[in-house]
């Protein structure tokens, strides 16, 4: 199994763990869907690391570096 971390500045704070949690505990109905969606998501990552394909992961170096032209 993989492990998923999420970024963390010099401080420790992470705005994408600041939001997950947020939305886990929410009381909506549509951040409780958009929570259940990012939880199956990281655990597909957990499970399948760089073998997960497109739509669920991306790799962006390779988008950045065709984007600015470099190729290798």
């Amino acid at each position: 199994m993989y492990e998923v971390v999420f970024y963390e500045d010099k401080n420790g704070n992470s705005e994408i763990g600041d939001y997950f949690e947020k939305i886990s505990q929410s009381k909506q109905k549509q951040d409780k869907a958009i929570y259940l969606k990012m939880r199956h998501q990281i655990k597909m990552l957990q499970a399948l690391g760089p073998v997960l394909h497109t739509p669920q992961a991306v790799n962006y170096s390779a988008i950045n570096d065709r984007a600015s032209g470099n190729t290798k």
